[in-house]
């Protein structure tokens, strides 16, 4: 787990691409105000580039979301998934989460 500015920093320091995104529902909801179907949102998701910095990890992107619309410097981001782009594979879990956190903190020493 990282907050939003941990994880800033992570790619300003280390020259790392990044993407935040809206997180919203998959299913729509009709709005009686505007008269309208629409989608909630529900958290964001935070989306970096080559996090080890290495020829092979240009393929990668590894994917944090946070559950509720506010966002601040001390929202907490929690691990999705890494995301393989040669492959077009998802890679969720515990171990991966693990991976991703050790890479992350070793970078930042």
């Amino acid at each position: 787990m990282f907050t939003l500015n941990q994880l800033k920093n992570f790619c300003e320091k280390n020259n790392v691409r990044y993407e935040l995104n809206p997180r919203y529902t998959k299913e729509e909801y009709y709005n009686y105000t505007t008269k309208e179907w629409e989608r909630i949102q529900t958290g964001w998701y935070f989306g970096m580039n080559n996090i080890s910095g290495t020829k092979q990890g240009e393929w990668q992107w590894v994917w944090y979301q946070t559950i509720g619309e506010k966002l601040d410097e001390d929202t907490k981001f929690f691990f999705e998934e890494r995301y393989s782009i040669a492959v077009g594979k998802s890679y969720r879990g515990l171990n991966e989460d693990w991976r991703a956190y050790n890479t992350i903190t070793r970078r930042m020493a």
